[in-house]
């Protein structure tokens, strides 16, 4: 299934619940900061369809308890840093690069952040900036 393809499942709720993984949720913020001009839109569009696919895909999923603004915030920093190292890349260039990249190693975002503060309800709510491990 191709970028597109596969955005379009989240963004309507039909990706299985099976598929909706580290690797997907990076390829939504990918599509939506590659393809938008303005980064704050693309940040908006990614939070949304990731509340949305949530809601539609998952009956028992509620969003306060599983959606996360800093990791968010952070993968969408952290993929327009990527986008930025590859430029003139095409999107599909950029994907291939990215299913091979140190993005989608375990244990990634704890480079940047504490497991106290990912876990905290503020982590959740609010964007914090990453720390210095």
């Amino acid at each position: 299934m191709n970028i597109e393809t596969t955005v379009a499942h989240i963004e309507n709720g039909t990706l299985p619940w099976e598929e909706w993984n580290h690797y997907n949720h990076l390829l939504l913020a990918l599509y939506y900061i590659f393809t938008e001009e303005d980064e704050f839109v693309a940040l908006t569009k990614t939070r949304c369809a990731l509340t949305r696919y949530g809601t539609l895909a998952n009956k028992e999923y509620v969003c306060p308890l599983r959606y996360h603004e800093t990791m968010t915030v952070f993968w969408c920093f952290e993929i327009k840093k990527f986008i930025s190292k590859h430029q003139g890349k095409t999107l599909d260039q950029i994907e291939e690069l990215l299913s091979k990249s140190e993005l989608l190693e375990k244990g990634y975002i704890n480079k940047f952040y504490s497991t106290e503060v990912l876990i905290s309800s503020k982590a959740k709510a609010i964007y914090i900036a990453p720390q210095v491990i």
